[in-house]
């Protein structure tokens, strides 16, 4: 959800900025709080809002005018903190967590230790976004010159557009870039989300470099044509065969019906590393009664999901420690994980 969501951030305080009306605000508001709440990097957005703010500011012209300004801001700001109530909660209950880790953010530009040097971290941030957004793999030093060259192009499409709007999903993207490269954080594909659509929005906007429409579709043709062919061998929709991990765990999920005699249930993995919401999803589906994987209350039958060799009723996992009169009713085995069904009986 967090590139539309920040993307629609940008589009409505760029309407905020035309006319501050309340509809406007409060999805202004509304939209960035959002973001926030799903990844605390959706900061670097407010970088041109900030910018784009003080240069409508410094346009009014009265003292009366910029306070009415000012009072407008209130709308979007409220929306934005009442958006913000149960991160801020949660904080409240953890020590600020959050909030110790975003003055972190910003005063230290370190989340995770490294060494290297600004200029250096901005040449693998800009490598990571042609990376994860284009599943082009450039070095440093090109994917600078080859962002240098979209920068290029994106401000003469700018100076024939002359809209707002475009001008702040630039803005967006090279100052998000800016930002992202202060921290020492790995650049992991999801850390690129805010601005994904605003940079998408920039490289469909080169072809209107050309006033022409044939010569701007030759253009629009051939960038499609290199994208293609660069990033070829990374679309595994195209080249590589499904996992279809949706079907295995519908039909992992369906291997329990005839094991299953009582209710509650209860369900955990053996290591405690592997996930088994998908399967709790499909067994829910069918209408069993799972118990909540952190619940301390008891099941009528354990079920113990082992991904490598175990042996289940001696496994230290407090659901399975905490099973009383445990003993291994029975068992069987799907693909590489086997099943093993725990009963309250006589231990063997």
């Amino acid at each position: 959800l967090l590139p539309y969501f920040s993307f629609a951030t940008i589009y409505f305080f760029s309407l905020w900025l035309e006319k501050q009306n309340i509809r406007n605000g409060v999805l202004f508001g509304l939209f960035y709080g959002l973001s926030m709440q799903l990844h605390y990097l959706s900061i670097f957005i407010a970088i041109p809002f900030l910018i784009a703010f003080i240069i409508e500011l410094r346009r009014k012209k009265t003292i009366e005018d910029k306070k009415l300004f000012l009072t407008h801001l209130l709308i979007p700001v409220g929306v934005f903190l009442v958006t913000m109530i149960p991160l801020i909660l949660f904080d409240l209950r953890h020590a600020f967590v959050n909030s110790s880790q975003l003055l972190k953010l910003v005063t230290e530009g370190e989340l995770s230790g490294s060494n290297a040097s600004y200029m250096v971290k901005l040449g693998e941030t800009i490598s990571g976004l042609f990376d994860n957004a284009l599943s082009i793999s450039l070095s440093p030093i090109l994917s600078v010159l080859l962002l240098s060259i979209i920068a290029i192009g994106t401000f003469i499409v700018h100076k024939k557009l002359n809209s707002r709007f475009f001008t702040l999903n630039i803005l967006a993207v090279f100052t998000y870039l800016l930002g992202f490269a202060y921290l020492g954080s790995p650049r992991l594909a999801h850390y690129y989300v805010p601005i994904y659509l605003s940079f998408y929005l920039i490289i469909a906007s080169l072809p209107f470099i050309f006033s022409t429409t044939t010569r701007a579709k030759i253009l629009a043709f051939c960038m499609i044509g290199i994208l293609f062919f660069m990033g070829f061998q990374r679309y595994h929709f195209i080249n590589t065969n499904p996992n279809n991990q949706i079907q295995i765990a519908q039909t992992m999920a369906e291997s329990f019906n005839p094991h299953i005699t009582k209710n509650p249930i209860q369900i955990v993995t053996v290591p405690y590393t592997e996930s088994h919401g998908h399967f709790r999803y499909f067994l829910e589906l069918a209408g069993y009664d799972l118990i909540a994987e952190d619940s301390a209350a008891e099941a009528a039958e354990l079920y113990v999901m082992c991904f490598v060799e175990c042996i289940p009723q001696d496994d230290p996992q407090w659901q399975i420690a905490a099973f009383t009169n445990k003993k291994v009713g029975e068992h069987w085995t799907l693909g590489n994980v086997t099943i093993y069904k725990i009963v309250h009986g006589t231990r063997n």
